[in-house]
């Protein structure tokens, strides 16, 4: 029976793990805030952050705020143009829609690959999307799926969504 060289099973671990490592670079996180989902929650919208909203106007998927220094590279979210008057009906059609599918929203920061916060996020937990960093101050976060309440509350009971 033949056995692997140790050298050979060392460089193959070395190999994977910067192959995994490339994979992630340029890739930032969400980590979760309680005080960016007191923010949303009281209407305080931040003037330093540009928001956007995914989903419908009346409960949508998400909203996220990102520093003006930063360019959001996509077209599927909306922007807020005046985020104050219409702030406080958006996150709260966002908390009716949670509260029709037993589901609670949360507030995390956005940060880009080197660990810096960015923005602020606010959906239901399963909401949080890759961030993703392509050129400086340049980001890429896709929206949450139009079904995500749906997605969650099958999951909730148990039931396959196929």
């Amino acid at each position: 029976m033949l056995r692997p060289d140790p050298r050979w099973i060392l460089v193959l671990l070395f190999v994977g793990c910067v192959a995994g490592d490339l994979q992630i670079q340029n890739y930032g996180d969400m980590r979760p805030n309680s005080a960016v989902m007191k923010t949303f929650e009281t209407y305080q919208a931040d003037s330093n952050l540009v928001y956007y909203m995914s989903g419908p106007d009346t409960g949508p998927t998400g909203l996220m705020g990102i520093e003006k220094g930063y360019v959001l590279e996509t077209k599927l979210w909306r922007r807020v143009e005046d985020p104050l008057p219409p702030f406080r009906e958006l996150v709260r059609g966002m908390q009716s829609k949670a509260l029709e599918y037993g589901l609670s929203l949360h507030g995390f920061d956005i940060r880009d690959d080197r660990g810096n916060d960015i923005g602020d996020w606010y959906s239901i937990l399963d909401g949080r999307m890759p961030v993703k960093m392509v050129g400086e101050k340049r980001v890429m976060v896709y929206p949450p799926p139009s079904d995500i309440y749906e997605i969650n509350r099958l999951r909730r009971f148990g039931i396959d969504e196929d």
